[in-house]
């Protein structure tokens, strides 16, 4: 084999190895079972925080609005 047709088959030697890895890398990724879990734990808690952010809110709204009636009355009587 001469040189130039070295080259080529070190070049694609070098492009299925590099493929080969994104590949091998992929499937780690998809197996990675525990980053996986922990993704979906964070996901539940963000929810999970999302919704008591909404329920304090509201409580806090509907203390306002009978603060305000509250006085209102008060101030009327």
């Amino acid at each position: 084999m001469s040189a130039a047709e070295e080259r080529p088959t070190e070049e694609l030697i070098a492009q299925a190895t590099a493929n080969l890895a994104e590949d091998v890398d992929a499937l780690s990724e998809k197996l990675d079972v525990k980053a996986h879990a922990r993704d979906a734990v964070a996901d539940v808690r963000a929810r999970a925080t999302d919704e008591r952010a909404r329920r304090i809110a509201g409580l806090l709204a509907v203390g306002a609005v009978a603060t305000v009636g509250a006085l209102l009355w008060r101030r009327r009587s």
